[in-house]
């Protein structure tokens, strides 16, 4: 299957998930890529070619820049971090995205980002409280 960026990179091809890792502050974006980095079956990258997801920490970048990405990276999930689902990023629905609290550790990321390209809703618990997210049945 091809999406909107070519072949979908992965186990199947033989290669590790490339990672976009975008961030305002340059310790972040380390610190996020060496936590991804931790997964042998991912890989972060600086420049945005044809990334299988984007890891997203939207603390201090300039309004709008979510929306920006989505539309420059359309089909590509995202995972943000210590954003609300309710004012940022794409909200829940529109495509695979996860929801997860700014401190989450290396194993939580890393299964947000193969969750999201599996095409999963992902939201950690707490983010979910804190947006008074409710289940329906």
């Amino acid at each position: 299957m091809t999406g909107p960026l070519g072949p979908p990179p992965g186990p199947g091809v033989g290669e590790p998930l490339r990672v976009l890792v975008v961030a305002a502050y340059p310790a972040v974006r380390a610190g996020l890529g060496a936590l991804l980095a931790r997964d042998a079956g991912l890989r972060p990258v600086e420049a945005p070619a044809g990334p299988a997801a984007i890891v997203l920490d939207p603390a201090g970048l300039a309004e709008g820049v979510p929306d920006d990405l989505a539309e420059a990276y359309p089909g590509v999930p995202l995972v943000l971090l210590g954003a609300d689902p309710a004012t940022d990023g794409p909200g829940l629905g529109e495509r695979p995205v996860a929801y997860l609290a700014p401190d989450a550790d290396a194993p939580s990321l890393a299964a947000a980002v193969r969750g999201v390209v599996a095409g999963l809703t992902v939201l950690d618990p707490s983010v979910v409280a804190a947006a008074g997210i409710h289940a329906h049945d």
